[in-house]
């Protein structure tokens, strides 16, 4: 009986982790998959598919307009997007200046 417990409890944290790794709480799969059962719980997650990742497809044209307005560019390195919030380009390794040419925001 002790050994179900267990692996009730092992494949319920599997769940999690799997859906950590789908951009999905683990904490809210995991307790799901330990309340109904860890196979429930992995099927809805699949059916579930991914989490949201940062993508403007569901976003409103404010939170697209708001997320442009934070980020930057850095054009030495073929145009590739960051926060504009950092001292240094995370591409290039530039510190940034307030209105920097090579890292202009975007928008």
């Amino acid at each position: 009986m002790v050994g179900i417990f267990v692996m009730w409890l092992v494949f319920a944290g599997v769940v999690g982790w799997v859906a950590s790794e789908r951009d999905r709480s683990p904490v809210t799969w995991g307790l799901l998959s330990l309340l109904l059962s860890p196979l429930i719980g992995l099927i809805a997650l699949i059916a579930a598919g991914d989490g949201d990742s940062g993508g403007s497809e569901n976003q409103s044209p404010q939170a697209m307009a708001r997320d442009a307005q934070s980020k930057r560019t850095c054009k030495r390195d073929g145009e590739k997007e960051f926060p504009s919030d950092t001292a240094h380009c995370p591409h290039c390794g530039d510190v940034i200046n307030a209105e920097d040419e090579m890292h202009p925001r975007v928008g």
